[in-house]
Protein backbone atom coordinates (compact mmCIF):
# COMPACT_ATOMS: atom_id res chain seq x y z
CA UNK A 1 0.00 0.00 0.00
CA UNK A 2 1.10 3.65 -0.42
CA UNK A 3 0.72 5.73 3.06
CA UNK A 4 0.57 9.46 2.90
CA UNK A 5 2.32 11.82 5.60
CA UNK A 6 0.89 14.76 6.57
CA UNK A 7 2.29 17.40 9.33
CA UNK A 8 5.12 18.17 11.44
CA UNK A 9 5.94 20.85 13.98
CA UNK A 10 3.19 22.62 14.86
CA UNK A 11 3.82 26.56 15.72
CA UNK A 12 4.22 26.86 19.38
CA UNK A 13 5.75 23.57 19.80
CA UNK A 14 7.75 22.89 22.81
CA UNK A 15 11.01 21.98 23.26
CA UNK A 16 10.71 18.26 23.47
CA UNK A 17 8.87 18.33 20.31
CA UNK A 18 11.95 18.10 17.86
CA UNK A 19 13.25 15.32 19.64
CA UNK A 20 9.97 13.78 19.67
CA UNK A 21 9.06 14.03 16.31
CA UNK A 22 12.42 12.61 15.17
CA UNK A 23 12.33 9.31 17.51
CA UNK A 24 8.70 8.51 16.65
CA UNK A 25 8.27 9.30 12.90
CA UNK A 26 11.62 7.99 12.30
CA UNK A 27 11.09 4.66 13.73
CA UNK A 28 7.81 4.80 12.06
CA UNK A 29 9.47 5.18 8.64
CA UNK A 30 12.00 1.97 9.42
CA UNK A 31 8.76 -0.04 10.46
CA UNK A 32 6.39 0.80 7.30
CA UNK A 33 9.12 -0.13 4.97
CA UNK A 34 9.85 -3.39 6.90
CA UNK A 35 5.86 -4.43 6.29
CA UNK A 36 6.54 -3.63 2.33
CA UNK A 37 4.70 -0.02 2.33
CA UNK A 38 5.45 2.52 -0.23
CA UNK A 39 5.93 5.91 1.09
CA UNK A 40 4.40 9.25 -0.58
CA UNK A 41 5.67 12.62 1.10
CA UNK A 42 5.61 16.33 -0.17
CA UNK A 43 7.96 18.47 1.85
CA UNK A 44 11.79 17.84 1.71
CA UNK A 45 12.38 20.49 4.29
CA UNK A 46 13.18 19.76 8.49
CA UNK A 47 10.48 19.85 11.09
CA UNK A 48 7.92 17.59 8.87
CA UNK A 49 6.97 13.80 9.64
CA UNK A 50 8.19 13.97 5.50
CA UNK A 51 11.75 14.07 6.23
CA UNK A 52 11.70 12.00 9.41
CA UNK A 53 10.03 8.98 7.85
CA UNK A 54 12.82 9.23 5.29
CA UNK A 55 15.31 8.92 7.76
CA UNK A 56 13.85 6.21 9.19
CA UNK A 57 13.24 4.13 5.94
CA UNK A 58 16.87 4.35 5.15
CA UNK A 59 17.43 2.53 8.34
CA UNK A 60 15.06 -0.35 6.97
CA UNK A 61 17.15 -3.92 5.67
CA UNK A 62 14.36 -3.54 2.71
CA UNK A 63 14.85 -1.37 0.02
CA UNK A 64 12.11 1.80 0.25
CA UNK A 65 9.84 2.73 -2.74
CA UNK A 66 9.46 7.08 -1.82
CA UNK A 67 7.44 8.86 -4.35
CA UNK A 68 8.01 12.88 -3.54
CA UNK A 69 5.46 15.08 -4.80
CA UNK A 70 6.63 19.26 -4.85
CA UNK A 71 6.04 21.89 -6.90
CA UNK A 72 8.54 23.42 -10.04
CA UNK A 73 9.70 26.25 -7.51
CA UNK A 74 12.91 27.87 -6.67
CA UNK A 75 15.35 25.86 -4.79
CA UNK A 76 12.30 23.27 -3.99
CA UNK A 77 14.03 20.86 -6.43
CA UNK A 78 17.52 21.43 -4.89
CA UNK A 79 16.00 20.28 -1.47
CA UNK A 80 14.93 17.32 -2.61
CA UNK A 81 17.77 16.15 -4.37
CA UNK A 82 19.80 17.08 -0.88
CA UNK A 83 17.12 15.07 0.87
CA UNK A 84 18.34 12.15 -1.44
CA UNK A 85 21.48 12.67 -1.23
CA UNK A 86 21.92 13.02 2.67
CA UNK A 87 20.14 10.11 3.48
CA UNK A 88 21.48 7.96 0.14
CA UNK A 89 18.25 7.07 -0.41
CA UNK A 90 16.54 7.16 -3.93
CA UNK A 91 13.47 9.49 -4.08
CA UNK A 92 10.84 9.31 -7.09
CA UNK A 93 10.32 12.69 -7.63
CA UNK A 94 6.80 13.88 -8.99
CA UNK A 95 7.23 17.13 -10.23
CA UNK A 96 4.22 19.50 -10.17
CA UNK A 97 4.41 22.81 -12.82
CA UNK A 98 3.79 26.31 -10.65
CA UNK A 99 2.72 29.40 -11.68
CA UNK A 100 6.02 32.09 -11.80
CA UNK A 101 3.94 34.72 -9.89
CA UNK A 102 6.11 35.03 -6.28
CA UNK A 103 3.10 35.77 -4.84
CA UNK A 104 2.29 33.95 -1.47
CA UNK A 105 -1.24 32.96 -2.44
CA UNK A 106 0.37 31.59 -5.60
CA UNK A 107 2.98 29.48 -3.71
CA UNK A 108 0.64 28.20 -1.33
CA UNK A 109 -1.59 27.01 -4.35
CA UNK A 110 1.56 25.43 -6.03
CA UNK A 111 1.93 22.94 -2.64
CA UNK A 112 -1.78 22.70 -2.29
CA UNK A 113 -1.58 21.06 -6.09
CA UNK A 114 0.97 18.53 -4.96
CA UNK A 115 -0.82 17.79 -1.69
CA UNK A 116 -3.97 17.01 -3.62
CA UNK A 117 -1.71 14.70 -6.45
CA UNK A 118 -0.15 13.06 -3.72
CA UNK A 119 -3.94 12.39 -2.00
CA UNK A 120 -4.70 10.82 -4.71
CA UNK A 121 -2.17 8.45 -5.26
CA UNK A 122 -2.23 7.14 -1.91
CA UNK A 123 -3.95 4.35 -0.41
CA UNK A 124 -3.83 5.70 3.60
CA UNK A 125 -3.13 9.05 5.48
CA UNK A 126 -0.78 9.14 8.45
CA UNK A 127 -0.88 12.49 10.28
CA UNK A 128 1.28 13.95 12.84
CA UNK A 129 1.51 17.82 14.23
CA UNK A 130 0.76 19.89 11.70
CA UNK A 131 0.18 23.97 11.80
CA UNK A 132 -3.69 24.99 12.23
CA UNK A 133 -3.39 27.58 9.92
CA UNK A 134 -1.97 25.39 7.42
CA UNK A 135 -3.04 23.25 4.40
CA UNK A 136 -3.41 20.11 6.31
CA UNK A 137 -6.29 20.21 8.11
CA UNK A 138 -7.90 20.54 4.65
CA UNK A 139 -6.41 17.78 3.29
CA UNK A 140 -7.70 15.33 6.08
CA UNK A 141 -11.35 16.47 5.07
CA UNK A 142 -10.71 15.70 1.21
CA UNK A 143 -9.44 12.60 2.59
CA UNK A 144 -11.98 11.72 4.43
CA UNK A 145 -14.72 12.67 1.45
CA UNK A 146 -12.74 10.31 -1.01
CA UNK A 147 -13.28 7.76 1.44
CA UNK A 148 -9.32 7.02 2.60
CA UNK A 149 -8.68 6.00 5.91
CA UNK A 150 -6.74 8.57 8.19
CA UNK A 151 -4.71 7.45 11.06
CA UNK A 152 -3.99 10.12 13.57
CA UNK A 153 -1.16 10.22 15.60
CA UNK A 154 -2.11 13.06 18.64
CA UNK A 155 1.61 13.35 20.76
CA UNK A 156 2.70 16.48 18.66
CA UNK A 157 -0.49 18.34 19.07
CA UNK A 158 -1.76 20.60 16.07
CA UNK A 159 -3.82 19.56 13.27
CA UNK A 160 -3.44 15.57 13.62
CA UNK A 161 -4.46 15.94 17.79
CA UNK A 162 -7.42 17.92 16.99
CA UNK A 163 -8.52 15.26 14.06
CA UNK A 164 -8.18 13.00 16.69
CA UNK A 165 -10.30 14.46 19.10
CA UNK A 166 -12.92 14.54 16.87
CA UNK A 167 -13.12 10.71 15.50
CA UNK A 168 -12.04 9.91 19.10
CA UNK A 169 -15.52 7.38 19.27
CA UNK A 170 -15.12 6.12 15.79
CA UNK A 171 -11.38 5.31 15.94
CA UNK A 172 -12.53 3.75 19.11
CA UNK A 173 -14.30 1.87 17.02
CA UNK A 174 -12.08 0.89 14.72
CA UNK A 175 -9.43 -0.32 16.66
CA UNK A 176 -10.50 -1.67 19.92
CA UNK A 177 -8.46 -1.60 22.77
CA UNK A 178 -5.12 -0.30 20.96
CA UNK A 179 -7.08 3.03 20.27
CA UNK A 180 -5.31 4.66 23.38
CA UNK A 181 -1.61 3.44 21.66
CA UNK A 182 -2.92 7.35 19.44
CA UNK A 183 -2.83 9.79 22.02
CA UNK A 184 0.75 8.60 23.52
CA UNK A 185 4.31 8.88 22.03
CA UNK A 186 5.01 5.08 22.39
CA UNK A 187 6.81 3.02 20.62
CA UNK A 188 5.50 2.34 17.19
CA UNK A 189 6.13 -1.28 17.00
CA UNK A 190 1.97 -1.71 16.83
CA UNK A 191 1.62 0.27 13.68
CA UNK A 192 1.44 -3.00 11.54
CA UNK A 193 -1.86 -4.22 13.85
CA UNK A 194 -3.18 -0.96 13.88
CA UNK A 195 -3.09 -0.82 10.34
CA UNK A 196 -4.48 -3.97 9.46
CA UNK A 197 -7.78 -2.87 11.52
CA UNK A 198 -7.91 0.62 10.48
CA UNK A 199 -8.36 -1.28 6.93
CA UNK A 200 -10.87 -3.43 7.99
CA UNK A 201 -13.26 -0.59 9.13
CA UNK A 202 -11.56 2.65 7.72
CA UNK A 203 -13.36 3.16 4.90
CA UNK A 204 -16.94 3.01 7.16
CA UNK A 205 -14.97 5.50 9.58
CA UNK A 206 -14.37 7.78 6.71
CA UNK A 207 -17.89 7.43 5.84
CA UNK A 208 -19.03 7.40 9.48
CA UNK A 209 -22.42 5.29 8.44
CA UNK A 210 -23.73 2.93 11.12
CA UNK A 211 -26.30 1.41 9.50
CA UNK A 212 -26.64 -2.03 9.00
CA UNK A 213 -24.45 -3.23 6.07
CA UNK A 214 -25.33 -4.87 2.71
CA UNK A 215 -22.77 -7.19 1.41
CA UNK A 216 -22.76 -7.97 -2.04
CA UNK A 217 -20.78 -11.41 -3.21
CA UNK A 218 -18.62 -11.34 -6.35
CA UNK A 219 -17.23 -15.20 -7.61
CA UNK A 220 -16.22 -17.03 -10.38
CA UNK A 221 -18.83 -20.08 -10.77
CA UNK A 222 -16.19 -22.97 -10.04
CA UNK A 223 -15.64 -21.22 -6.41
CA UNK A 224 -19.43 -22.40 -5.94
CA UNK A 225 -18.61 -23.84 -2.45
CA UNK A 226 -16.98 -20.89 -0.88
CA UNK A 227 -19.98 -18.52 -1.89
CA UNK A 228 -22.05 -21.34 -0.25
CA UNK A 229 -20.20 -21.13 2.79
CA UNK A 230 -19.91 -17.24 2.62
CA UNK A 231 -23.10 -16.67 2.24
CA UNK A 232 -24.02 -19.16 5.64
CA UNK A 233 -21.65 -17.52 7.44
CA UNK A 234 -23.65 -14.26 6.45
CA UNK A 235 -26.98 -15.23 7.12
CA UNK A 236 -26.16 -17.12 10.62
CA UNK A 237 -25.28 -13.46 11.75
CA UNK A 238 -28.35 -11.50 9.98
CA UNK A 239 -26.37 -9.98 7.61
CA UNK A 240 -27.75 -8.99 4.01
CA UNK A 241 -25.46 -10.98 1.32
CA UNK A 242 -26.70 -10.53 -1.90
CA UNK A 243 -25.11 -12.58 -4.75
CA UNK A 244 -26.05 -13.67 -8.72
CA UNK A 245 -28.72 -16.15 -9.33
CA UNK A 246 -29.79 -16.59 -6.27
CA UNK A 247 -30.87 -13.04 -5.59
CA UNK A 248 -32.10 -11.77 -8.80
CA UNK A 249 -35.43 -12.66 -10.42
CA UNK A 250 -34.16 -14.68 -13.63
CA UNK A 251 -36.62 -13.30 -15.65
CA UNK A 252 -35.39 -9.56 -15.20
CA UNK A 253 -32.14 -7.66 -16.50
CA UNK A 254 -30.27 -9.37 -14.73
CA UNK A 255 -26.96 -7.69 -15.47
CA UNK A 256 -28.18 -4.32 -14.35
CA UNK A 257 -29.94 -5.55 -11.18
CA UNK A 258 -26.38 -6.58 -10.33
CA UNK A 259 -25.36 -2.78 -11.29
CA UNK A 260 -27.95 -1.27 -9.09
CA UNK A 261 -27.36 -4.13 -6.33
CA UNK A 262 -23.67 -3.50 -6.25
CA UNK A 263 -23.99 0.34 -6.59
CA UNK A 264 -26.14 -0.04 -3.05
CA UNK A 265 -24.25 -2.05 -1.01
CA UNK A 266 -21.45 -1.30 1.31
CA UNK A 267 -19.19 -3.54 1.28
CA UNK A 268 -17.96 -5.70 -1.70
CA UNK A 269 -16.56 -9.22 -1.26
CA UNK A 270 -14.55 -10.62 -4.18
CA UNK A 271 -13.27 -14.45 -4.17
CA UNK A 272 -10.21 -13.73 -5.76
CA UNK A 273 -8.62 -16.79 -7.93
CA UNK A 274 -7.52 -17.83 -11.51
CA UNK A 275 -10.86 -18.02 -12.66
CA UNK A 276 -12.26 -14.64 -11.24
CA UNK A 277 -9.09 -13.00 -12.58
CA UNK A 278 -9.69 -14.81 -16.47
CA UNK A 279 -14.04 -14.10 -16.06
CA UNK A 280 -15.37 -11.15 -18.24
CA UNK A 281 -18.58 -10.94 -15.51
CA UNK A 282 -16.23 -10.74 -12.77
CA UNK A 283 -13.87 -8.60 -14.36
CA UNK A 284 -16.85 -6.20 -14.95
CA UNK A 285 -18.25 -6.49 -11.43
CA UNK A 286 -14.22 -5.13 -9.76
CA UNK A 287 -13.67 -2.63 -12.10
CA UNK A 288 -17.84 -0.94 -10.85
CA UNK A 289 -16.79 -1.91 -7.24
CA UNK A 290 -13.30 0.12 -7.65
CA UNK A 291 -15.03 2.97 -9.23
CA UNK A 292 -17.40 3.25 -6.13
CA UNK A 293 -14.50 2.74 -4.25
CA UNK A 294 -12.36 6.11 -5.47
CA UNK A 295 -15.75 7.68 -4.84
CA UNK A 296 -15.60 6.74 -1.02
CA UNK A 297 -19.07 4.60 -1.59
CA UNK A 298 -18.17 1.22 -1.40
CA UNK A 299 -15.42 -1.08 0.58
CA UNK A 300 -13.76 -4.01 -1.03
CA UNK A 301 -12.64 -7.21 1.01
CA UNK A 302 -10.48 -9.54 -1.57
CA UNK A 303 -10.57 -13.38 -0.20
CA UNK A 304 -7.62 -14.31 -1.63
CA UNK A 305 -8.13 -18.24 -2.71
CA UNK A 306 -5.07 -19.15 -4.50
CA UNK A 307 -2.11 -17.43 -5.51
CA UNK A 308 -3.27 -15.63 -8.94
CA UNK A 309 -1.47 -11.77 -8.94
CA UNK A 310 -3.94 -9.11 -8.45
CA UNK A 311 -4.32 -8.13 -11.84
CA UNK A 312 -6.80 -4.75 -12.02
CA UNK A 313 -4.30 -1.54 -11.22
CA UNK A 314 -7.13 0.19 -8.87
CA UNK A 315 -6.90 -3.55 -6.58
CA UNK A 316 -3.10 -3.75 -6.29
CA UNK A 317 -3.15 -1.81 -3.57
CA UNK A 318 -5.56 -3.16 -1.17
CA UNK A 319 -5.56 -5.24 1.52
CA UNK A 320 -6.01 -8.84 1.12
CA UNK A 321 -7.19 -11.46 3.09
CA UNK A 322 -5.75 -15.72 3.24
CA UNK A 323 -8.80 -18.06 2.02
CA UNK A 324 -6.92 -21.22 0.54
CA UNK A 325 -7.94 -23.76 2.78
CA UNK A 326 -11.62 -23.97 4.11
CA UNK A 327 -10.34 -22.74 7.29
CA UNK A 328 -8.77 -19.86 6.37
CA UNK A 329 -11.16 -18.89 4.77
CA UNK A 330 -13.69 -18.75 7.36
CA UNK A 331 -11.55 -17.84 9.66
CA UNK A 332 -10.56 -14.31 7.11
CA UNK A 333 -14.03 -13.49 6.55
CA UNK A 334 -15.43 -13.95 10.02
CA UNK A 335 -12.70 -11.50 11.62
CA UNK A 336 -13.42 -9.19 8.53
CA UNK A 337 -17.12 -9.26 9.94
CA UNK A 338 -16.33 -8.98 13.17
CA UNK A 339 -14.53 -5.30 13.14
CA UNK A 340 -17.16 -4.23 10.17
CA UNK A 341 -20.25 -4.93 12.25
Amino acid sequence: MKLLFLGGLPEGHDEGATGLLASTMGRLGEIVVDLGHDVVICSPYPGTIDREIVRGAASSQKKPTIEIHYPDLEGVGRAVHDLGDEFSIELNAVRHVASTDPSRESVTYAWLLSQLSALDAAHVVITAGGNLSGSANLLLHLAEARGKPVLPFGHLGGVAARYLERKRYALRDALGDIEPWLHRPEPMDQFGDVLERLMDTGRTLAMGGDRSPRFFLSYPRDRQAEADLAETIFRRRGLTLLRDDLTFDPSGEVQAEIVNTIRSSDVFVALWSNSYACSPWCHDEMELALELRGLGKIEIWLMRLDDTRIVPRGARGILTHCGRTREEFQASLLGLIERRT
